[in-house]
């Protein structure tokens, strides 16, 4: 909570061409989360979808890296290490829908319950090396390896179910809420994590047009993931352990750095986050299902740097 409101300082020595720095950052991010579940493993029919909002989460955190003075006149390796732990705040609903009808495929299920945040924190950690060109652009490759790892609770939900799933679930059915109809619910109904370990390639291509103005454009992909979710659902004492795998990982960035002072840069940065299309098997109990699972989460990510070289 320091961090959210002591200004951002960036500590910096050379050796060399080289200089390490590391600072304080804070960010909110706007997304959500995916949970799937798969009629069966020759199938992209859904029996169950669950939303879990990130709507908004503020997070702080730190970067640290090793990288040539200036990109524009050295070449070089570089070296960076990102790390941002979220705020365990409400951050907006989780929603649960169900196709259950074994004849035909509708909505037949619905609830809804406020998500709150738990232990949430991402960690990128990558390395590669820098060119440039002329005076003002500057080219570097890069790759990166990404863990992420996202919970939630869900709380305080009602549920609206199609009397015997054989008919469409409409929202004219009436509301019930878990709190009066079960005595033994204390407020949670599910809790549900995310752990994504990705390794991805990247590029990136900054422009100076002025000496007081730096744009960096940056752009991963990869099909390189892994996520070990874990899904606990309170009221019916089941847990379900997803193994994901495969999908595409994207990732865009652009930042604009300001250097009013010799001594002092200011980082604005917009990300945008996809992961699509990984699946893999659950496991409840001693019962694995192949092929039933899936996941993932998109996000866009605001943050800000404030870097004094001391």
């Amino acid at each position: 909570m320091v961090l959210l409101f002591a200004p951002s300082i960036c500590f910096a020595f050379g050796q060399g061409n080289y200089v390490f720095s590391i600072s304080p950052l804070i960010g909110v991010l706007y997304g959500q989360g995916e949970e799937i579940v798969y009629n069966n493993s020759s199938t992209n029919a859904y029996k169950s979808e669950l939303l879990w909002d990130l709507k908004p989460l503020m997070y702080a955190g730190f970067n640290a890296g090793i990288n040539p003075g200036d990109f524009f006149t050295n070449r070089g390796f570089n070296f960076a290490l990102f790390f941002k732990y979220g705020i365990p705040i409400k951050t907006g609903a989780m929603e649960d829908r169900d196709w259950l009808n074994p004849q035909e495929n509708f909505l037949t299920r619905y609830s809804r319950h406020d998500a709150f945040s738990q232990s949430t924190f991402f960690a990128d950690l990558s390395a590669g090396y820098s060119w440039p060109f002329g005076n003002s652009l500057a080219l570097k490759t890069f790759l990166e390896f990404s863990f992420s790892r996202l919970s939630w609770s869900g709380e305080n939900g009602f549920y609206q179910y199609s009397p015997g799933d054989s008919s469409p679930w409409t929202s004219s059915l009436p509301k019930k809420y878990f709190r009066n109809d079960f005595s033994e619910y204390d407020g949670r109904d599910i809790m549900y994590s995310q752990n994504w370990l990705i390794l991805a390639p990247g590029v990136s291509m900054s422009y100076k047009p002025s000496q007081l103005l730096v744009l960096e454009a940056i752009v991963n992909y990869s099909p390189l993931i892994y996520c070990a979710a874990k899904d606990e659902h309170v009221l019916r004492n089941a847990t379900f352990n997803d193994r994901l795998y495969g999908g595409h990982y994207i990732k865009g960035t652009g930042l604009v750095s300001f250097l009013p002072k010799d001594k002092m840069e200011m980082i604005l940065h917009l990300s945008y986050k996809l992961i699509t299309g990984s699946r893999g098997d659950t496991t409840v109990g001693s019962i694995r299902e192949n092929g039933t699972a899936g996941g993932g989460y998109s996000a866009v990510d605001f943050g800000l740097i404030a870097r004094f070289f001391l």
